[in-house]
């Protein structure tokens, strides 16, 4: 039979190294192996490996592989540890003594140096270094990993342990909206200005670390109470005459008030700037009961204003609150002779059709023929006419007074033939876009 010729070479079956080395195994009787030598204990007292004959390897050797017959022999820790620390720091032979593993357990998740680890060991400082293994079985004494002289790397930042940080801060607290307690009935005793051991005195209130926006509150006691009061700004003195009512503390408190409880203070109080006194009547015989300077944003409770308007020496005053329903609470109190004139004109004629007589307004300044004619248009009972002119004066009365101020008002006069000038310090004057916003209102206005 005709032999076939061999196939060509991309045309043989694939063999795989395995199946190669078991095909070798098999054509190797165990009479050709040489009998392994016994093991002698070493130097250091640790077992070395057997070394490999030079037919075993010969036999792997036969299967293609070109591998170096050596014979594997015990290694001297001192002097290997000796070697390593001899090598040069970053040499390639000193990296090879580092273990990734120890590197690896430190580095952070995300840091870019975990996964492969040749990557971390370029990474690593030289103190991540280590002797290799002793021979098989053998202990290997503990000892310095760090080579005599190396330099080491600077620490990694992300690798690096926090340091504690001691501080020590100041804190201050300041406490608004406190009520303090004054009643002359009082015995005796600490007499702080809390609920149970009130002042006895003014002079004691006034001596005390009072704030901005507190509340005073006085009780009836006995007689009158004596000392003088300089009130701070947003202060509220209540009397135990009118209801004592703190927002500012939580749950609300309220202390309802009893006109018959009203207490008398004999000594002079002095107001200052967005005050409220309520509920106290004031009897000081020749002094001057209350006083104060450049004082504004008080409202005048109706109960003092009712006082008042029995007064011999005084037959009117003017609100300028522009709350038209304390216009109408003043009027219900008042003789019909005590005339109650009204301060904003933008509620003028509300404030007219319940009963105020008269204004006295900023914007009469720069339109006084209008204003005038919008108080006689309410007089006469021309309800239509003077809400229609009360709607077109409105704006320019909002923006000589609330918006622009005093120097606003001043620039109006002037675009309307009056001499207005240039405001006194500590008053400054107006934006530069408003004479163009009130000579716009004064157009519409006259128009």
């Amino acid at each position: 039979m005709p032999s076939k010729s061999p196939e060509p070479a991309d045309k043989r079956r694939p063999v795989h190294a395995h199946q190669l080395r078991e095909e070798a195994a098999d054509k190797v009787t165990p009479a050709a192996m040489p009998p392994a030598p016994t093991p002698t204990p070493s130097s250091t007292g640790a077992t070395p490996l057997p070394a490999l004959g030079a037919t075993g390897l010969d036999v792997v050797g036969g299967l293609g592989s070109k591998l170096a017959t050596a014979e594997r022999t015990p290694r001297d820790p001192t002097a290997e540890l000796a070697r390593v620390k001899a090598l040069p720091p970053g040499s390639p032979e000193l990296r090879k003594h580092i273990k990734p593993e120890a590197l690896q357990a430190q580095v952070p998740e995300g840091s870019g140096l975990g996964g492969d680890a040749q990557q971390a060991a370029e990474a690593a400082s030289p103190r991540a270094i280590t002797a290799p293994p002793a021979t098989v079985g053998a202990s290997t004494p503990a000892v310095d990993p760090t080579p005599a002289g190396a330099a080491l790397a600077p620490p990694d930042p992300q690798l690096a342990t926090p340091t504690p940080v001691a501080a020590t801060a100041s804190l201050t607290f300041t406490l608004s909206g406190m009520v303090w307690y004054v009643d002359n009935a009082t015995a005796s005793g600490t007499n702080d200005g809390r609920s149970n051991t009130p002042f006895k005195t003014m002079t004691a209130v006034n001596t005390a670390s009072t704030s901005n926006g507190d509340f005073i509150y006085v009780a009836k006691g006995t007689g009158s109470t004596t000392g003088a009061y300089a009130m701070k700004t947003s202060q509220q003195l209540i009397g135990a005459g009118a209801t004592l009512d703190v927002p500012t503390v939580s749950p609300l408190l309220t202390v309802a008030g009893n006109a018959a409880n009203t207490p008398t203070l004999s000594g002079t109080l002095t107001l200052a700037s967005s005050v409220v006194v309520n509920g106290i009547d004031m009897s000081t015989g020749s002094s001057t009961a209350v006083t104060g300077t450049n004082v504004t944003g008080i409202n005048m409770p109706l109960e003092t204003a009712e006082a008042l308007s029995s007064h011999p020496n005084i037959v009117g005053m003017k609100d300028s609150n522009g709350d038209v329903g304390q216009v109408a609470g003043i009027v219900a109190r008042v003789p019909g002779d005590f005339a109650v004139l009204v301060g904003s004109a933008a509620t003028l004629y509300p404030s007219l059709l319940v009963g105020a007589a008269g204004a006295v307004v900023a914007v009469a300044n720069v339109v006084p023929e209008l204003c005038v004619k919008l108080f006689e248009l309410a007089r006469a009972g021309r309800h239509e006419e003077a809400q229609q002119l009360q709607r077109r004066l409105t704006p320019l009365a909002l923006a000589v007074t609330r918006e622009h101020g005093i120097a606003g008002l001043k620039i109006a006069m002037e675009i309307a033939g009056y001499v207005g000038g240039e405001v006194r310090r500590p008053l400054r004057p107006a934006k530069p876009e408003a004479r163009e916003t009130l000579q716009r209102l004064l157009e519409e206005l006259t128009r």
